[in-house]
């Protein structure tokens, strides 16, 4: 076993997973609105309308730019850890490159992914699930990945490694 490729966790994992995302969900819908109505309630009609023209083609830059930074997938191997893009080529990661892997928050991947997708993480998976998620962080990157199991995980990252060093730390 050389190379094993791993596909994200993308369904809920329990309802707390179902509450957050349907609530992330009704942010991203409430926020634009909110914006409108309160630009509306304040300019004239052709001014709040221009306005919103603008953030909203803003709001679509940043959904685009952040399709675009998907990770569909992991693949392990003894050399290191490839994240496969949606888009564009796959990135490669030496274990020497990798400066931390660990298990990440729930409240760190709401914070971290969920409410702000493509802006403050470089690469991520969307999905429902908030927990069971890995952090992969690298000099110039961090990728949140929330994976099918977190023990098969961590005793996968042990066999690919190697070296008797422990993989995942926290």
């Amino acid at each position: 076993m050389n190379r094993v490729t791993i596909y994200p966790k993308l369904s809920p994992r329990d309802w707390l997973d179902v509450f957050v995302s349907v609530g992330v969900a009704g942010v991203y819908v409430v926020v634009p609105l909110s914006l409108y109505a309160a630009m509306r309630a304040v300019l004239a009609e052709s001014v709040a309308n221009a306005l919103a023209l603008g953030l909203l083609t803003v709001w679509w830059v940043i959904f685009i730019r952040s399709l675009s930074l998907q990770i569909r997938g992991l693949e392990l191997t003894i050399a290191g850890i490839g994240l496969i893009r949606k888009r564009g080529s796959p990135t490669f990661l030496e274990w020497g490159a990798i400066e931390e892997i660990r298990r990440a928050t729930r409240k760190e991947m709401i914070r971290e992914v969920r409410l702000r997708p493509g802006l403050g993480v470089r690469r991520w998976v969307p999905g429902w699930t908030t927990s069971d998620c890995y952090l992969i962080r690298w000099p110039g990157g961090r990728c949140y990945f929330p994976v099918p199991s977190a023990r098969g995980f961590e005793d996968l990252l042990e066999r690919m490694r190697g070296y008797g060093e422990p993989a995942v730390s926290g």
